[in-house]
C-alpha cells in the first residue's frame, strides 16, 4: 500500500463481513485492489455462516464483477473488477482451505506459500521497526502503468501452456484455472514494467513463483501428481519418493484428491465381461 498510490486500493483490514462491504460501494465500483492484512483474525472472528457468506461475496466479486447480497431484511449489489492481496497464516490457511476451496475462493486466486527460517526471522525482528518506518519517494500511480497491454502472443502460448501444467501440479489446481491465472500474471507484469507488448521477461517472472506454490506441510503432493501424470504406479511413486511401499494409501489419497479437482484425469476400472456359450 505504501508503494502504490491510494486509487488503486482499498484497505478492508482484518475485521469486516459481506454486509459492510456496501459501505464501500463507490470505492469497489472503480476496480480496485482489495487489502486484506489479516485473514487469521478475519476468519477467526467470524461464526461459520457469516465466514461462508463472506468468502462467497469474494469469489463473486472476483470471478463475475458482481455480488448480490439477500437477506429477509434487506438487499444490495456491489459491482467492480477488484483484485485481491491478504496475507494468512500457514496454520489458518490449512485450517481454512477444504472449505476456502469447496467455495471456489483459492481457485480464483494465487496461494503463494513461504515458510521463514530461523535466519529470516532474525533478520525481520531486527529490521522490523526500520521497515515498519520506511517511505518511498513518489508512489506509482495510474501514469506509471499501462492500462491496454495487447493480448499475449501466439508465439508465446507454448510458455503459457508449460507454466500452466507445472502450476497444476504443484498447486494442485485445474490446469484451465492455471492457464487464466499464468495470463493474467504475464499481462499485469507487461503492464507494471509499462509496455504495451509481452515479452520473454513477463515469463520469467512467473517461473520465479514456482518455487512458492507447494504448500510446505505437503511437500511431495506435486512429485506425486506429477509422476502419476507421467503414468507411474503407486509402488513406483513409493520408490521415487524413498518411501516403503505402506505409503500407497497417502499417494492413493492424493491421486483422487488431484482427480476431483480436474488436475489429473479421472480413471474407472474396466469390467471384465464373460462370454457365455
Amino acid at each position: 500500500m505504501k508503494i502504490f498510490s491510494k486509487e488503486f486500493w482499498l484497505d478492508l483490514q482484518s475485521d469486516f463481513t459481506a454486509n459492510s462491504l456496501n459501505r464501500h460501494k463507490m470505492k469497489l465500483a472503480q476496480n480496485v485492489c482489495l487489502m486484506i492484512n489479516d485473514a487469521t483474525t478475519l476468519f477467526a472472528s467470524k461464526a461459520k455462516r457469516f465466514k461462508d457468506r463472506l468468502v462467497g461475496a469474494l469469489s463473486s466479486l472476483l470471478a463475475d464483477e458482481i455480488y448480490i447480497y439477500q437477506d429477509y431484511k434487506k438487499s444490495f449489489t456491489l459491482k467492480g473488477w477488484i483484485t485481491l492481496v491478504m496475507n494468512i497464516t500457514s496454520e489458518s490457511y490449512m485450517h481454512n482451505k477444504n472449505r476456502l476451496l469447496g467455495l471456489t475462493f483459492t481457485e480464483r486466486v494465487l496461494t503463494v506459500h513461504h515458510l521463514l527460517t530461523k535466519i529470516e526471522q532474525k533478520i525481520w525482528v531486527k529490521k522490523s521497526q526500520k521497515t515498519a518506518k520506511m517511505k518511498f519517494g513518489r508512489k506509482i500511480n495510474v501514469e506509471d502503468i499501462e492500462t491496454n497491454v495487447r493480448p499475449i502472443p501466439e508465439h508465446f502460448m507454448y510458455l503459457v501452456e508449460r507454466l500452466a501444467e507445472d502450476f497444476s501440479y504443484l498447486a494442485m489446481r485445474s490446469y484451465i484455472g492455471c492457464q487464466d491465472l499464468i495470463k493474467g500474471l504475464v499481462l499485469a507484469h507487461a503492464a507494471l514494467n509499462k509496455r504495451r507488448e509481452v515479452c520473454s521477461d513477463d515469463f520469467a517472472f512467473v517461473s520465479l513463483i514456482i518455487p512458492y506454490l507447494t504448500d510446505p506441510f505437503s511437500r511431495n503432493v506435486g512429485t506425486i501428481i506429477k509422476l502419476r501424470a507421467q503414468g507411474l504406479s503407486y509402488r513406483k511413486i513409493c520408490e521415487k519418493l524413498g518411501k516403503e511401499e505402506d505409503y500407497k494409501d497417502q499417494v492413493g489419497d492424493v491421486v483422487k484428491l488431484a482427480s476431483l479437482r480436474g488436475v489429473l484425469p479421472i480413471i474407472t476400472k474396466k469390467k471384465k465381461i464373460t462370454k457365455l456359450g
